[in-house]
Protein backbone atom coordinates (compact mmCIF):
# COMPACT_ATOMS: atom_id res chain seq x y z
CA UNK A 1 0.00 0.00 0.00
CA UNK A 2 1.58 3.44 -0.83
CA UNK A 3 1.42 6.26 1.39
CA UNK A 4 -0.65 9.02 0.11
CA UNK A 5 0.30 11.16 2.78
CA UNK A 6 3.94 11.65 1.18
CA UNK A 7 2.46 13.51 -1.73
CA UNK A 8 1.44 16.22 0.31
CA UNK A 9 3.38 19.49 1.09
CA UNK A 10 3.02 21.26 4.51
CA UNK A 11 0.19 24.18 4.42
CA UNK A 12 1.54 27.81 5.36
CA UNK A 13 0.02 29.00 7.85
CA UNK A 14 1.68 32.37 8.47
CA UNK A 15 -0.31 35.59 8.50
CA UNK A 16 -3.86 33.62 8.48
CA UNK A 17 -6.96 34.71 10.29
CA UNK A 18 -9.12 31.99 11.03
CA UNK A 19 -13.29 31.92 10.83
CA UNK A 20 -15.66 33.06 8.05
CA UNK A 21 -16.81 36.65 7.27
CA UNK A 22 -20.04 38.29 8.44
CA UNK A 23 -21.60 36.86 4.86
CA UNK A 24 -23.53 33.84 3.82
CA UNK A 25 -24.28 33.99 -0.12
CA UNK A 26 -27.45 31.18 -1.47
CA UNK A 27 -28.65 30.59 -4.73
CA UNK A 28 -31.56 27.92 -5.53
CA UNK A 29 -29.99 25.39 -7.97
CA UNK A 30 -32.49 26.18 -10.36
CA UNK A 31 -31.45 29.82 -11.11
CA UNK A 32 -27.41 28.53 -12.58
CA UNK A 33 -27.06 27.92 -15.72
CA UNK A 34 -24.08 26.05 -15.07
CA UNK A 35 -22.64 24.50 -11.92
CA UNK A 36 -19.09 24.12 -11.83
CA UNK A 37 -17.46 20.90 -10.33
CA UNK A 38 -13.65 20.07 -9.28
CA UNK A 39 -11.53 19.05 -12.26
CA UNK A 40 -10.45 15.25 -11.62
CA UNK A 41 -7.06 15.13 -10.45
CA UNK A 42 -4.57 13.14 -8.01
CA UNK A 43 -3.04 16.32 -6.83
CA UNK A 44 -3.70 16.98 -3.26
CA UNK A 45 -6.79 19.23 -3.10
CA UNK A 46 -8.08 19.06 -6.63
CA UNK A 47 -10.82 16.58 -5.79
CA UNK A 48 -12.55 19.59 -3.54
CA UNK A 49 -11.43 22.89 -5.63
CA UNK A 50 -13.60 24.15 -7.63
CA UNK A 51 -11.92 26.87 -10.19
CA UNK A 52 -14.18 27.26 -12.74
CA UNK A 53 -16.96 30.07 -12.82
CA UNK A 54 -20.70 28.76 -11.42
CA UNK A 55 -22.60 30.64 -14.52
CA UNK A 56 -26.18 31.98 -14.56
CA UNK A 57 -28.99 33.72 -16.38
CA UNK A 58 -29.65 37.01 -16.64
CA UNK A 59 -30.91 39.17 -13.15
CA UNK A 60 -29.76 35.75 -11.47
CA UNK A 61 -26.99 35.41 -8.86
CA UNK A 62 -26.18 34.20 -5.46
CA UNK A 63 -28.35 36.31 -2.90
CA UNK A 64 -26.12 38.14 -0.01
CA UNK A 65 -27.26 37.71 3.81
CA UNK A 66 -26.07 39.93 6.45
CA UNK A 67 -25.01 37.80 9.75
CA UNK A 68 -24.27 38.94 12.99
CA UNK A 69 -20.12 39.22 13.10
CA UNK A 70 -18.25 36.16 14.16
CA UNK A 71 -21.54 34.33 14.06
CA UNK A 72 -20.99 31.84 11.12
CA UNK A 73 -18.81 28.77 12.21
CA UNK A 74 -18.39 25.24 10.19
CA UNK A 75 -18.01 22.44 11.83
CA UNK A 76 -17.21 18.67 10.48
CA UNK A 77 -17.92 15.01 11.95
CA UNK A 78 -17.74 11.34 11.07
CA UNK A 79 -21.20 9.78 10.28
CA UNK A 80 -21.67 5.59 9.03
CA UNK A 81 -20.23 2.54 10.13
CA UNK A 82 -16.44 1.27 10.24
CA UNK A 83 -15.33 0.90 6.35
CA UNK A 84 -18.51 2.86 5.43
CA UNK A 85 -17.88 6.72 6.91
CA UNK A 86 -17.85 9.96 5.70
CA UNK A 87 -18.25 13.83 6.63
CA UNK A 88 -21.55 15.69 7.60
CA UNK A 89 -20.66 19.28 7.56
CA UNK A 90 -22.38 21.78 9.35
CA UNK A 91 -22.41 25.54 9.29
CA UNK A 92 -24.19 27.59 11.47
CA UNK A 93 -24.57 31.53 11.59
CA UNK A 94 -27.23 34.30 13.16
CA UNK A 95 -29.12 36.32 10.23
CA UNK A 96 -30.23 39.56 11.11
CA UNK A 97 -32.95 41.03 9.86
CA UNK A 98 -37.11 41.78 10.66
CA UNK A 99 -39.30 42.02 7.44
CA UNK A 100 -41.31 39.97 5.26
CA UNK A 101 -38.46 39.13 2.43
CA UNK A 102 -35.97 37.97 5.42
CA UNK A 103 -38.75 35.87 6.51
CA UNK A 104 -40.29 34.63 3.22
CA UNK A 105 -36.50 33.78 1.86
CA UNK A 106 -36.36 31.77 5.48
CA UNK A 107 -39.36 29.64 4.33
CA UNK A 108 -38.63 28.70 0.63
CA UNK A 109 -35.16 27.28 1.85
CA UNK A 110 -36.43 25.04 3.95
CA UNK A 111 -38.07 22.36 1.12
CA UNK A 112 -35.47 24.33 -1.80
CA UNK A 113 -32.54 23.10 -3.38
CA UNK A 114 -29.83 25.60 -3.02
CA UNK A 115 -26.35 25.90 -2.49
CA UNK A 116 -24.32 27.81 -0.15
CA UNK A 117 -20.90 30.00 -0.01
CA UNK A 118 -19.43 31.23 3.03
CA UNK A 119 -16.51 33.90 2.74
CA UNK A 120 -12.97 32.71 4.32
CA UNK A 121 -11.97 35.28 6.79
CA UNK A 122 -8.53 35.39 5.56
CA UNK A 123 -7.99 38.70 3.85
CA UNK A 124 -4.77 37.74 2.32
CA UNK A 125 -6.89 35.01 0.02
CA UNK A 126 -10.26 36.51 -0.01
CA UNK A 127 -11.24 35.60 -3.33
CA UNK A 128 -11.94 31.82 -1.60
CA UNK A 129 -14.82 30.52 -0.39
CA UNK A 130 -16.54 27.48 1.69
CA UNK A 131 -19.23 25.61 -1.05
CA UNK A 132 -21.83 23.49 0.82
CA UNK A 133 -24.18 21.60 -1.26
CA UNK A 134 -24.20 21.34 -5.39
CA UNK A 135 -26.76 20.39 -7.90
CA UNK A 136 -26.35 16.67 -6.95
CA UNK A 137 -27.35 16.92 -3.18
CA UNK A 138 -28.64 20.34 -1.73
CA UNK A 139 -28.00 20.98 2.18
CA UNK A 140 -30.60 20.43 4.79
CA UNK A 141 -31.60 23.68 6.42
CA UNK A 142 -32.65 24.74 9.67
CA UNK A 143 -34.29 28.13 11.26
CA UNK A 144 -34.86 29.01 14.92
CA UNK A 145 -36.08 31.79 16.46
CA UNK A 146 -36.29 32.81 19.99
CA UNK A 147 -37.13 36.86 19.82
CA UNK A 148 -33.67 38.54 20.30
CA UNK A 149 -33.01 41.65 18.83
CA UNK A 150 -29.91 43.43 18.73
CA UNK A 151 -29.04 46.72 19.82
CA UNK A 152 -30.20 48.43 16.08
CA UNK A 153 -33.21 46.62 16.45
CA UNK A 154 -32.88 43.44 14.21
CA UNK A 155 -34.11 39.96 14.94
CA UNK A 156 -31.53 37.08 15.29
CA UNK A 157 -32.42 34.16 13.48
CA UNK A 158 -30.25 31.19 13.91
CA UNK A 159 -29.56 29.04 10.63
CA UNK A 160 -27.81 25.94 10.33
CA UNK A 161 -27.23 24.22 7.64
CA UNK A 162 -26.23 20.53 7.44
CA UNK A 163 -24.97 18.54 3.90
CA UNK A 164 -22.89 14.91 3.60
CA UNK A 165 -19.47 15.11 1.66
CA UNK A 166 -20.76 17.92 -0.69
CA UNK A 167 -18.18 20.40 0.72
CA UNK A 168 -15.96 22.17 -1.15
CA UNK A 169 -13.21 25.18 -2.28
CA UNK A 170 -15.18 27.71 -4.77
CA UNK A 171 -12.07 29.64 -6.49
CA UNK A 172 -14.02 31.05 -9.31
CA UNK A 173 -15.90 34.14 -9.48
CA UNK A 174 -18.88 35.18 -7.64
CA UNK A 175 -21.97 36.58 -9.02
CA UNK A 176 -24.81 38.03 -6.73
CA UNK A 177 -28.43 38.98 -7.48
CA UNK A 178 -28.54 42.37 -9.18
Amino acid sequence: MSNIYKARGKSDQNFMQGGYKNVVLWAPIDTFLVVSHPTLSTLAGEKLTITDDHTFGVDDGFFSWLCKLHSVTIKTETTGDPGAQSLVHSCEFILLGDDASTLDQLRDLLNDNCMFLLKDQDCLTSDKYVQLGDDCLAPEVNVSFDGKTTKEGLKEYTVKITVKDKRFFYAGTVTEKP
